[in-house]
């Protein structure tokens, strides 16, 4: 299929009896209120109505419907179930009026709208969307430009760069963040991720909160301007890759269930939880749904990884049958695009058996953050209880999780699994910050903003030059003072109500120790309204702070670990007695070895030998510091940071 055949809309209503399909008619919406002889009870919030016309659809076999006439890309339509209310297309690849609105049909230039079969093991008829696709899709993925000598086959070992689109730049854009990727590729940075981008409800968010499964949210753009961020960071050689969040739906925006039965009667922390089969060999239209899905984004818009979002929050049994579903159409995606993907999962089971079992590549490594926080905060409430020791630190770089089959004071029981001392450590991300420990904090304040800048210059030495794959979170390459805060965008006041009220009472319940009230008091809190557009504005990165003298000091630091950590993997330091990698303390200097290279954070008062250092932080640290620091972590600040080469 090309963008010139067109689209044939088709969708699953298995329970209904009549499906019409609802098309504007040209040039009569986006803002014309134009008189409709039949009404299609469109909501009240909807931006635009115009002129249109209702077409009756056609059923199939499997409880899918077809139009008998396609649409044009550019055409906005939807649906009509039993003469009820209007409804957006459940697989609409963009809603540029928000999520209760018109879908738009959009085709990438040269391949087809659809997305990849099925399962072979799906029993029933396969579903007439994905026949045509794959029947269709004889021509080549359209080629995109890479930077010579580029490799987007093995992502594990780069250094990734976490950002939100929405405050990643004062535009809040795809094409304004494609600005900056010259300046992240000069950094050091490899590969891009991308938080969330299914569209969600409302104007600003995390994105967390998937309304729409195949379109991206349209603040941030429209899917061709998605397809030049891609297209622009291949041709620098940066790979992308994309947060993605299948474990749950929102309960607002998302239309599913009127269509039919998505959803099992089980429950996330988030909301409802996909009725994904337990039983491996099995299929149905909710597998379908979030495997094609996983696919669309990978081969329509180019994306080198998915990053999957919180998979211990899917039911281990349909867990498995994700993920294996996901796997088996990897293959003849990579062979049509002529690249490799990467699959990685956040998960917080603590269990490397979920590399092999789930068909993933790398896994996301929180205990290596929860270590390093406390050692440079003194911060020990809520997760970080266990994490106190100072050998906590020593022994995630030894066994990669802290928790390996060891009591969870937070959790209450044994938690994780110990980790093979033969796995590369490449298959585990890391990071000193990320969008979940910036942004889960009360006032979602950096490390940046209350450490000294000697610790915080530590905690990115401890990082970049560890033998895990390593993370930034946007701004932290200059010390970004800003904060980054959780917002939300509900359009209804008692939704509004709710998210103020959970996030309250999530951090009553989570850090009352390191707060010093009580449980359910919520009064010391004094959190920010995630509500309040002001909780978004103010989590804006604030690009100026780049050019100051602290902003430019912390610039070169990193850009110089970062060059660092390129000459270590190219094996410049590695001898033929080299080492695990280790962490131990000697006295009171905290010493870090990987390949070569070896980093001392010194937390006492003798000074040691700094003549044959590599790096040292002195030739870099600013004249100033924040004015806000924490007591606690200036008192333990360390006092000399090296980096030297064994």
């Amino acid at each position: 299929m090309n963008p010139a055949s067109g689209f044939t809309p088709r969708v699953w209503a298995p329970e209904k009896t009549t499906v019409e399909l609802i098309i504007q008619v040209a040039g009569t919406g986006l803002g014309d209120q134009a008189e409709l002889a039949e009404p299609i009870n469109l909501p009240p919030s909807l931006a635009f109505s115009g002129e249109h016309r209702r077409v009756t659809m056609h059923p199939m076999a499997g409880g899918w419907w077809e139009s008998p006439e396609s649409l044009a890309p550019g055409d906005f339509y939807g649906f009509c179930l039993d003469g009820g209310p209007f409804h957006p297309d459940p697989r609409s690849r963009f809603q540029p009026e928000g999520v209760h609105s018109w879908s738009e049909v959009w085709i990438p230039d040269s391949t087809s709208r659809e997305v990849p079969k099925s399962p072979e093991s799906s029993k029933g008829p396969e579903n007439p969307e994905v026949k045509e696709a794959r029947e269709a899709r004889e021509a080549p993925h359209r080629a995109t430009t890479t930077a010579p000598g580029s490799d987007f086959s093995e992502l594990l070992g780069k250094v990734f760069y976490e950002l939100h689109v929405g405050t990643f730049t004062p535009e809040g854009s795809f094409a304004a963040a494609a600005t900056k990727l010259a300046d992240l590729k000069a950094l050091g940075v490899e590969v891009v991720e991308l938080m969330p981008l299914a569209a969600f409800e409302g104007d600003r968010g995390w994105g967390y909160d998937s309304s729409d499964f195949f379109a991206p949210f349209a603040p941030y753009g429209t899917p061709p301007e998605l397809t030049d961020f891609v297209r622009a960071a291949h041709e620098l050689g940066l790979a992308v890759c994309l947060d993605l969040v299948l474990n749950h739906a929102s309960a607002r925006g998302c239309y599913l269930s009127a269509f039919g039965p998505y959803f099992s009667f089980d429950e996330t922390l988030w909301g409802d939880a996909f009725d994904i089969p337990k039983v491996s060999g099995e299929s149905n239209e909710a597998l379908a749904f979030l495997t094609d899905s996983a696919l669309w984004w990978l081969e329509a818009y180019g994306f080198d990884a998915l990053r999957l979002d919180a998979i211990h929050a899917i039911d281990a049994p349909r867990r498995k049958v994700l993920l294996d579903a996901i796997a088996a159409q990897l293959p003849a995606l990579e062979a049509r695009s002529g690249r490799r993907r990467t699959l990685i999962a956040e998960s917080d089971l603590n269990d490397a058996g979920l590399l092999e079992e789930l068909h993933l590549d790398g896994l996301w490594d929180d205990d290596f953050h929860h270590a390093l926080h406390c050692l440079f905060t003194g911060e020990a409430g809520g997760y970080y209880a266990d994490f106190a020791d100072r050998e906590a630190f020593t022994k995630v770089m030894a066994e990669v999780y802290f928790h390996n089959g060891t009591f969870s004071t937070f959790r209450g029981q044994i938690w994780g699994e110990p980790v093979s001392p033969r796995l590369p450590r490449e298959h585990f991300v890391v990071f000193s910050s990320n969008h979940d420990q910036v942004g889960n904090r009360a006032l979602g304040d950096r490390p940046a903003s209350y450490l000294p800048s000697i610790s915080v210059a530590a905690l990115a030495a401890l990082t970049l030059l560890s033998p895990f794959t390593p993370m930034l979170f946007m701004g932290e390459e200059f010390g970004a003072l800003t904060p980054f805060q959780f917002f939300a965008d509900p359009e209804g006041e008692s939704d509004a109500i709710a998210i103020r009220e959970g996030r309250a009472e999530e951090f009553s319940r989570m850090w009352t120790d390191s707060l010093g009230s009580k449980a359910g008091d919520t009064s010391v809190l004094n959190l920010p309204d995630p509500t309040d557009i002001e909780a978004f504005r103010t989590s804006k990165l604030d690009w100026s702070e780049a050019e100051t003298p602290r902003g430019e000091a912390f610039r070169r630091w990193y850009f110089d670990l970062l060059a660092l950590r390129r000459r270590q993997r190219a094996g410049e330091f590695l001898s033929t007695s080299a080492a695990l990698p280790s962490a131990r303390w000697e006295g009171e200097v905290l010493v870090m070895e990987n390949a070569g290279i070896s980093v001392l954070v010194n937390f006492g008062e003798i000074p040691l030998a700094a003549q044959d250092s590599l790096m040292d932080w002195q030739d870099y640290a600013p004249a100033s510091e924040p004015p806000n620091l924490s007591p606690e972590a200036t008192k333990q600040a360390p006092t000399q940071l090296l980096v030297l080469a064994l």
